[in-house]
């Protein structure tokens, strides 16, 4: 079973982080790679999310997602955006609003992203249910994105936050679905 949130310490070591680093800050200007996200305040936030599929990803990132993949132990998944990488950069002022992903793409799947902050800001922590995620650089949070309220707290400072998101669709037979349950009921009742 894949747990609903995993958190992975000293996942990548630092030449991945830097290889990461130097892909996004070479590309996070060209509009044809990244796009604004169009958060609160505008023009904070910008993600490969929205363009071209075509992106030539470093090797880096793809290494980095078969290390997930077998990790986790992924399978019978598909990668989301047909091939389940996300590169985000966000400004001072950037603030991420509490919000679901949509679902898998089929009935019975569950978007699950592991997250990586390869540059930290001030600020700029991941909440998930209302706890607070500080995930620190060479780690990963992974957590189910369509079944879990999640943010991101107000980045601070001139470092810019660089986020890599490794996106599954997976069925959901291999979550414990009491793990979604409880923490619904626990949210309605005011415990979390």
């Amino acid at each position: 079973m894949i747990s609903k949130i995993v958190y992975l310490k000293d996942f990548y070591n630092d030449t991945t982080k830097k290889e990461l680093n130097h892909w996004t800050l070479k590309n996070y200007h060209n509009q044809e790679i990244f796009g604004d996200t169009n958060n609160n305040p505008p023009r904070t936030s910008f993600t490969t999310r929205h363009l071209n599929n075509n992106v030539n990803w470093p090797n880096a990132a793809l290494n980095l997602q078969k290390d997930l993949i077998n990790f986790l132990n992924l399978k019978d998944f598909v990668l989301r955006f047909g091939h389940g990488l996300v590169n985000s950069v966000c400004y001072e002022g950037c603030i991420i609003w509490s919000h679901k992903d949509s679902g898998g793409i089929l009935p019975g799947y569950i978007t699950y992203h592991c997250n990586c902050v390869t540059k930290k800001p001030i600020g700029g922590e991941t909440v998930i249910e209302g706890q607070t995620y500080d995930i620190a650089e060479n780690d990963v949070l992974c957590y189910a994105v369509s079944e879990l309220e999640h943010s991101v707290k107000l980045v601070q400072g001139s470092n810019l936050r660089i986020l890599w998101s490794f996106c599954f669709h997976i069925p959901n037979k291999y979550f414990s679905q009491d793990e979604f349950y409880n923490s619904t009921i626990r949210q309605e009742m005011g415990l979390n």
